[in-house]
């Protein structure tokens, strides 16, 4: 499909889904597809977007955070990253490839290759966000991976993230986040069902009530449920 077909269809998906200002999202969209590349980027809030309305959650498109949205009752804002695939990918199905029958085959990270290990990768995402999170609110980071070599590394991610966070004072962005949620797409880039992992962080500034807390932690891979 060429970049405006691609718009049209995950434009047409969110506002079927119910997502609300699609049309300035829209708009972002078409100012931004100078590429293919760039606008698979831009995809990702859609992708977060559709994701959470499968949930059952109400969303808004916005800008500074990406996402607005209410789940079981309860409001909070997502920022959202996208994380390309990467050549550790690559490596990782060749050896796989390559390996013998019924051997195990150790799968490396991006340590090797690009000097930095993922979930180091997930925490220096969440610093440089840091004037996305809105004061006196509930925020979490949502990266949106065609990476496997992020599987299951969002509570890493998450942990190197309040390491980090923890040195600075109390007044810092960095406090305001809540947690870090991991997606991909099982049957293709944002197409769905959503294989999602959700870590919360240490000793943010605002505390996620339990109700929300237990709603995106029971997010799981192929899981909607109605809006509640």
């Amino acid at each position: 499909m060429n970049p405006d077909q691609i718009i049209a269809y995950y434009v047409s998906r969110l506002r079927d889904g119910g997502a609300h200002n699609v049309d300035e999202y829209e708009s972002r969209l078409r100012s931004n597809a100078v590429s293919l590349a760039n606008l698979n980027n831009f995809l990702s809030e859609a992708a977060a977007a559709l994701m959470l309305l499968d949930y059952g959650a109400d969303v808004t498109m916005q800008d500074r955070p990406d996402l607005a949205a209410v789940l079981r009752g309860e409001r909070f804002y997502a920022e959202v990253k996208h994380f390309n695939r990467k050549a550790q990918d690559d490596l990782n199905d060749e050896a796989v490839r390559n390996a013998p029958e019924f051997e195990f085959v150790l799968l490396e990270d991006t340590t090797r290759t690009e000097g930095k290990s993922t979930y180091r990768q997930i925490a220096d995402v969440a610093i440089r966000k840091a004037d996305q999170y809105r004061e006196g609110e509930i925020n979490i980071l949502v990266i949106d991976s065609d990476s496997e070599t992020l599987h299951l590394m969002a509570r890493s991610g998450a942990q190197e993230f309040s390491d980090d966070k923890q040195r600075e004072p109390r007044d810092s962005p960095l406090h305001r986040l809540n947690g870090i949620m991991l997606m991909t797409s099982l049957i293709g880039v944002h197409g769905g069902p959503w294989n999602v992992d959700f870590a919360i962080t240490r000793s943010p500034a605002r505390r996620m009530s339990f109700r929300l807390l237990r709603a995106l932690a029971e997010i799981r891979m192929g899981t909607t449920k109605g809006k509640l």
